[in-house]
């Protein structure tokens, strides 16, 4: 399934590749909230942007995926989306997505499991 045709749609790196985008482009500051750009604030944005491409996170989401943003969140979050993206292509089977985007239901286990409601 790596070619463009089924890529299309499903792959957030085709979806960076379309829009010529990089790790650099995000331009996620790092820690301390510089100018209010943090790197969840920054995940929310682009959520809002392509719910279907980019997942959400916060510090602790990030923290149970080895993919902690203290350092290079940009390059965090790529990775970070890339094993929500492999997750999601597993899972495909399993669950019907007519109900809920797949990636929606990722984001709410995430949420429930490491995040809590707190």
């Amino acid at each position: 399934m790596s070619s463009q045709g089924s890529e299309k749609g499903t792959s957030f790196l085709y979806h960076l590749r379309m829009k010529r985008r990089s790790v650099e482009d995000l331009k996620i500051d790092s820690g301390g909230k510089q100018g209010q750009k943090s790197p969840v604030a920054v995940a929310k944005a682009l959520h809002l942007l392509a719910p279907h491409f980019f997942p959400l996170w916060d510090s602790k989401i990030a923290r149970a995926y080895r993919c902690n943003y203290a350092s290079n969140p940009a390059e965090k979050y790529v990775a970070f989306s890339k094993m929500m993206q492999a997750i999601a292509e597993r899972a495909r089977s399993y669950t019907n997505e007519s109900v809920k985007p797949l990636l929606k239901m990722i984001d709410e286990y995430n949420f429930v499991n490491f995040s809590g409601w707190s």
